[in-house]
């Protein structure tokens, strides 16, 4: 699932990806909790049409239980890019932002290389706000709901923003 969710990224089909990411989170929860009272367990892959973990005609050992680093990885990333929409790029010291709607939503403390970044949205007296943190200067993108886009410098410190002054 995770190659096809990124593959409609590639495409731009930002809320299909999202949508999907959703559902395979999802997937994983309810596989560890199978019937919402008994224990479930990790896969490497889970079926596409039902619950549960995928299943292999020839091969037995797949999807191998509690092949951790590929379903972490996969879960954390799918969270981060898909759900909160950040993409981070540490070469080029960039944070792009896909706000998919305007909700409470974001992260704190992200471990970048040396540098620890805090982006969040919530809602003030003054209206929808962005608030980050950054200990070291990165650009950061935003774009609202496919409507609103900008660049700006994050500087190292705290900075916030209003969403309507963009």
């Amino acid at each position: 699932m995770f190659v096809v969710i990124k593959g409609l990224e590639k495409y731009q089909k930002w809320d299909l990806a999202r949508e999907c990411s959703i559902r395979h989170l999802y997937q994983i929860l309810d596989a560890l909790l199978l019937d919402g009272r008994s224990k479930g367990d990790l896969w490497e892959a889970y079926s596409p049409t039902k619950d549960g973990p995928a299943k292999s005609n020839t091969n037995q050992n797949f999807p191998r239980k509690r092949y951790i680093h590929c379903v972490g990885l996969s879960t954390i990333t799918l969270m981060i890019e898909n759900i909160i929409g950040l993409f981070i790029s540490l070469p080029r010291k960039t944070v792009d932002w896909i706000i998919p709607n305007l909700e409470i939503m974001g992260i704190e403390n992200l471990s970048l290389k040396r540098n620890l970044i805090t982006i969040l949205s919530n809602k003030s007296q003054r209206g929808w706000e962005i608030h980050m943190e950054s200990e070291k200067l990165y650009y950061f993108t935003i774009n609202i709901l496919g409507e609103k886009k900008k660049t700006l410098p994050i500087p190292s410190g705290k900075c916030s923003m209003l969403i309507d002054k963009l």
